[in-house]
């Protein structure tokens, strides 16, 4: 499973349900949508981290992508215990070869976090 299945997993355990019928991510066309935001977090934060600039979303992109998300009525808990996940699972992936020296880089996921429930 990769980083993002890890992530997703995280929400599966946290929300049973979240995908059936009356779920924050029903219909399906939901849940791939934000398991697709997922990837591209998890993308941004890598490229970003390899360039040597984990800082990746500005206060004011960062507003703009909550007030989005409730916008779309996006189930803001589960996205959060996804980025939560996403962190948790880089940060073992990467401590796992004897690499890490990115723990400064979980600010970007704390950002988001609170941009999103903000």
């Amino acid at each position: 499973m990769g980083l993002a299945g890890a992530a997703r997993q995280k929400v599966y355990d946290k929300f049973p349900g979240i995908t059936e019928p009356g779920g924050g991510l029903y219909p399906p066309i939901r849940a791939e949508a934000c398991w697709r935001d997922f990837s591209t977090f998890l993308k941004l934060v890598s490229y970003g981290t390899l360039a040597g600039n984990p800082n990746i979303a500005d206060d004011e992109g960062s507003e703009i992508m909550g007030k989005l998300y409730r916008e779309m009525k996006v189930p803001l808990d589960a996205m959060e215990e996804g980025v939560k996940g996403l962190r948790d699972a880089s940060l073992e992936h990467v401590r796992t070869r004897g690499e890490c020296s990115c723990e400064p880089s979980c600010r970007v996921s704390n950002k988001v976090e609170q941009r999103l429930t903000s």
